[in-house]
């Protein structure tokens, strides 16, 4: 009997359906309802809401599969909000007891 190694060291994601990642899947999934919701229940005329639809597909193409640097758009937020919460003077003073 032959024996394979599996490799247990990659880095990488598993691939879910049509060669996307699940967090990519999930963000698809999500985006296209938003797009459907968008198009079909907004009380605006056809060319606002086709506009609006066609807006929240390209939003949704850009954070599930734009990674700049190797990274995803959520991670990139994430470092955002920090950098934002973080002080940027900071004050030294001598404790006096």
């Amino acid at each position: 009997m032959q024996r394979h190694e599996v490799p247990t060291h990659l880095n990488i994601d598993d691939k879910a359906f049509a060669g996307l990642t699940m967090r990519q899947l999930m963000v698809a999934i999500i985006g296209l309802a938003l797009a459907y919701s968008t198009m079909s229940e907004a009380p605006l005329p056809l060319g606002v809401r086709l506009a609006a639809g066609t807006t929240v597909l390209l939003m949704t193409a850009a954070i599930s599969l734009w990674q700049p640097a190797g990274r995803s758009l959520e991670d990139w937020a994430l470092v955002l909000l920090r950098y934002i919460s973080i002080p940027r003077v900071v004050v030294w003073r001598v404790r006096t007891s």
